[in-house]
């Protein structure tokens, strides 16, 4: 689910490669591209968030993670679930701590996972260790323009985003 649907290997390792080699183009000053050794076991993820109606067409707000390479289909195979908020508690005044909170803590087990990564179990029954890289936020605009935690920081001295900054 995580990888198109691979299992942990050597075609895992090979998707993870390729990525890294097309993403490298498009934004080449990720810090991901810092430890090219860990690559092929860099995934790369988008946090995601929408609002919608819930029951009786009051707000709800869904934030999941997003595997850059997930599985086709539905979106139970290409999202995993972070939280759900009824509009009561995020779309008033107090509830914008509640949100920023949850961004917060979501950002620093992003950078957590980036940076001392998570270890797994191998098919060949060694483990290994992978990591995960932030890569972006995406979701409707008002969900947007809550993401203070996730903003994209311009460095000033290369004028390029650093998506670590979150």
């Amino acid at each position: 689910m995580l990888c198109n649907g691979l299992p942990l290997g050597p075609e895992w390792r090979n998707e993870l490669k390729a990525f890294w080699t097309m993403y490298r183009l498009v934004n080449p000053h990720h810090e991901a591209f810092a430890s090219p050794q860990r690559l092929e076991w860099t995934l790369p993820f988008l946090y995601h968030g929408d609002e919608g109606r819930g029951r009786l067409r009051r707000a709800v707000l869904v934030c999941s993670y997003q595997p850059l390479l997930s599985s086709k289909g539905h979106s139970f195979k290409s999202r995993l679930l972070a939280s759900v908020f009824p509009g009561e508690r995020y779309a008033c005044l107090e509830g914008e701590e509640t949100l920023e909170t949850l961004h917060t803590v979501i950002a620093d087990d992003l950078r957590d996972l980036f940076y001392n990564g998570l270890e797994v179990q191998l098919p060949d029954g060694t483990s290994k260790q992978i990591y995960v890289a932030f890569c972006g936020v995406k979701g409707d605009w008002p969900w947007q323009s809550s993401c203070v935690a996730f903003q994209c920081i311009t460095d000033s001295r290369t004028n390029h985003i650093n998506h670590m900054d979150v």
